[in-house]
């Protein structure tokens, strides 16, 4: 017999953890009883439920579980069903802002199963008059649900998916014509799947919010750096400037706009320091760029790094493998992490592509302005440095550094492949031998700098045992 199993929260204040079948379930349930199965229950989350439990057993079911008292609900939507199944289902999920009228937080998860499916959730989500929380990162929303959300009077948190191909300016003049107030005033924190950089800096512009602090935007289509420039323009100038601290934005560079980075710089079509400098005047603690070339060297990274003295999280261009990174290499060098180190206490990622093959030359050393790379500088904190696709000759000498700079280095990540996903993943067009010997370069590098480390604390403590003597 199939289960179906979850966790309540019952009047007496325990966690119970309960495991019925359908039919039992089901039967517990029954109008001369309670309203509701569980009057004080919480939290409803469905999202661990196997695809088939979902179609079979938990959308049947769900209505039994809402309650006035309900705080957050999450749903997973499952694969393909019958016309019945579906109906079935809709007609369950329906029910959540009659029963839960006040529910202030919302998550729906998976793909939309149908148009159907698409106009139920839209009903549901605009009959909840006192949501705070609304994540729906893959269902496409229409214009008309847009609107509705946009009106809310106590939505904080948004996570959306903006419907393709839909004329976004249209849907926003029609709400300003339409609404006598300020358009998602209580807005904190903004994630969205769009098409354009053009419709985010349209929907960055309608939210009046002041209370904005994070926003994120997948862009679907491809962009240049003048449309990032613009986005991020419109950033500057938003009323929440000065409480914005994060900013992560994905997108996909122009094919013909990838030109090698040894070129001329008016030839040059990547991402550069003049196209973020309307950022620098913000308080930016994490900001992630990733999907288009960020062609920066090391001064770009002193300022930044001067300019947001609490970053903990910065990612130029290094989450993932591109077609750009062959014909691109970087300019900015390992050493572009001392500033980092320097102005950023709170500092715990950093990612962005470098130079690693530059401890053979003594003007490497004297253009740093340091007599020893780091001259003192470290950082003290658990930090993950991401480099993308950057290439290494010499892993002893990169340990060697990071290791004197940043003692508790967690890991290292890389784009690089392993032989064995050359294989698996048939990735064609791909030197397997020097990708296999970069991977296994980056690797000994997290190796030696543990080594290093221990060997370092072994010197000091020696050092100290000889002074007290």
């Amino acid at each position: 017999m199939k289960e179906f199993g979850g966790y309540g929260e019952l009047t007496m204040g325990i966690a119970c953890e309960y495991v019925l079948s359908p039919d039992a379930f089901t039967a517990l349930y029954h109008p001369r009883f309670s309203s509701y199965l569980f009057p004080a229950l919480k939290s409803l989350d469905l999202s661990g439920l196997r695809e088939q439990q979902f179609v079979t057993e938990a959308v049947p079911t769900t209505s039994i579980l809402f309650s006035p008292g309900l705080e957050t609900v999450t749903i997973t939507s499952g694969p393909a069903l019958t016309f019945d199944q579906e109906q079935q289902g809709l007609r369950e999920l329906l029910r959540l802002p009659e029963k839960c009228p006040q529910l202030p937080e919302l998550s729906i998860y998976g793909a939309a199963l149908s148009i159907s499916f698409v106009k139920t959730i839209a009903d549901i989500i605009t009959r909840l008059e006192a949501i705070r929380v609304l994540r729906m990162p893959d269902i496409p929303v229409t214009m008309n649900t847009f609107r509705s959300l946009s009106n809310s009077r106590s939505l904080e948190q948004l996570t959306l998916c903006v419907q393709p191909g839909c004329d976004l300016r249209e849907a926003i003049s029609t709400c300003r014509g339409a609404g006598g107030y300020r358009s998602f005033a209580l807005l904190e924190q903004l994630s969205v799947t769009i098409d354009t950089i053009h419709d985010a800096t349209q929907l960055l512009a309608y939210v009046t919010s002041s209370h904005l602090s994070s926003l994120r935007v997948n862009f679907r289509l491809p962009a240049t750096p003048e449309q990032l420039e613009e986005l991020f323009k419109t950033l500057s100038r938003h009323p929440s400037r000065l409480k914005v601290h994060e900013l992560i934005t994905h997108t996909r560079a122009c094919p013909a706009d990838l030109r090698s980075a040894n070129e001329s710089p008016e030839m040059q079509h990547g991402v550069t320091l003049h196209n973020l400098l309307p950022l620098l005047d913000l308080g930016l603690r994490s900001f992630v760029l990733s999907g288009i070339l960020v062609d920066i060297d090391d001064e770009d990274l002193k300022r930044m790094a001067r300019a947001w003295p609490e970053l903990k999280q910065l990612a130029l261009g290094v989450c993932e493998r591109h077609p750009w990174m062959a014909s691109c290499p970087p300019r900015a060098t390992l050493f572009g992490l001392i500033p980092i180190f320097q102005y950023c206490p709170r500092i715990e990622g950093v990612g962005y592509r470098m130079k690693t093959d530059i401890f053979d030359s003594e003007a490497a050393y004297d253009a740093t302005g340091f007599s020893r790379p780091g001259k003192g500088v470290v950082c003290n904190n658990a930090v993950e440095l991401s480099v993308g696709d950057s290439r290494i000759d010499k892993p002893a000498k990169v340990a060697s550094f990071l290791s004197d700079i940043c003692p508790r280095l967690v890991d290292i990540h890389h784009v690089w492949l392993h032989e064995v996903s050359i294989e698996t993943e048939e990735v064609e067009e791909v030197d397997a031998l020097d990708e296999e010997d970069m991977y296994r370069k980056w690797g000994l590098v997290m190796d030696y700098v543990l080594e290093f480390v221990l060997i370092r604390q072994q010197e000091r403590n020696s050092l100290r045992d000889r002074a007290s003597i």
